[in-house]
């Protein structure tokens, strides 16, 4: 029951849960899924109607877009594609590709796929790819390469995740210093008061929505590796925020410790850029818990870096693209974009 209850809410969260044990699943890509105007709409905040030019010039105010994606939405992927390139026409090399997709371990590896010295079949075997790259973010990274902008390798490595969740967060002082370059510098901040009561929300809806009878038991282990030192040493970490009240429920909190080493370390890897990149801008494609209504991610990126200004996009599905529904959809993000839920996924099941 718990392996069934833990592949439902990663399945739904993106991440948070599949740093709790080894997790397996088979991936069962789809085809190409063409996705047009049709598919989606596009609101401001407060449900008001949006253009992708009011993207674009939003785009001009902010040092950072997250994207916060359904990951196996088909519009979260055009999305992104759009917001990309519309980064590229606003601020041409200085736009970087930010992506949870992943880890801090392989950005050397990232590095020489971008600047040619190895091939992209070697790119994939090396850099551990979640098993829907080809369809789903192959694009974009090729996008940054045809164009010359820098690709940040901007997560944590799962393995560490995993640890923290095992053994708590005060368990990765054991690790090497090597290691220790690779998630965001210790102690990293706890999670906000309102980033656990999503959370703790989240966890208890999934919980609440499984069955007792026949629990069908789903395996998924996911991977993801990456590394890289900065040019120039980055800015010193801020001191950790203060700690949201215990939870003590819904997996305990070094589930949420673990969860938060990802949103703290993807913002150090994004405040890390801009500091080695002085100008440059950041688009950080990521999954949407972890973005939207500007909790997580951006609010570890604020903390280590005072003043960047950003922006959140949130792409939810829904089965009326023409609905904005303010109970589930305002304050999500500065836009919020419904994708036309009835498209086939883009994968069914995936190992990371």
């Amino acid at each position: 029951m718990l392996l069934s209850i833990l592949a439902f809410v990663f399945a739904h969260l993106t991440s948070p849960l599949a740093a709790s044990g080894d997790l397996t699943q088979a991936l069962a890509p789809a085809d190409t899924v063409e996705v047009t105007a049709n598919h989606y709409r596009i609101y401001r905040s407060d449900g008001t109607p949006a253009t992708m030019d009011d993207i674009r010039a939003a785009i001009k105010k902010v040092d950072v877009v997250f994207v916060g994606e359904q990951h196996d939405d088909p519009v979260s992927h055009f999305m992104e594609q759009r917001v990309l390139e519309a980064m590229y026409d606003t601020y041409g090399n200085a736009a970087a590709l930010s992506m949870e997709m992943f880890s801090r371990d392989v950005q050397y590896i990232v590095d020489e796929y971008l600047a040619g010295l190895i091939t992209d079949s070697h790119f994939q075997l090396s850099s551990s790819p979640w098993t829907n790259y080809p369809q789903d973010y192959k694009p974009l990274v090729d996008f940054a390469k045809d164009k010359r902008l820098a690709v940040i390798a901007a997560n944590a490595p799962r393995r560490y995740a995993n640890r923290v969740t095992r053994n708590g967060r005060n368990s990765l002082y054991d690790l090497s210093d090597q290691a220790l370059t690779y998630v965001a510098p210790l102690p990293y901040g706890a999670s906000s008061a309102k980033y656990t009561e999503q959370w703790n929300k989240v966890m208890s809806d999934a919980m609440a929505s499984m069955q007792p009878a026949t629990p069908v038991v789903t395996e998924e282990k996911g991977e993801m590796k990456h590394d890289m030192k900065a040019d120039a040493p980055p800015p010193p970490p801020p001191p950790p925020a203060p700690a949201a009240p215990s939870s003590g429920q819904h997996g305990g909190d070094t589930m949420l410790d673990a969860q938060t080493l990802w949103d703290a370390t993807m913002a150090w890897s994004i405040a890390e850029h801009l500091a080695r990149r002085p100008g440059s801008k950041v688009v950080h494609m990521v999954g949407g818990f972890h973005s939207e209504t500007g909790t997580g991610t951006p609010e570890h990126l604020v903390q280590y870096r005072p003043g960047t200004r950003f922006m959140v996009i949130t792409m939810k599905t829904t089965n009326d693209i023409t609905v904005f529904n303010n109970e589930e959809h305002a304050g999500m993000g500065d836009f919020v974009i419904l994708g036309d839920e009835s498209l086939p996924r883009t994968y069914g099941t995936r190992t990371r």
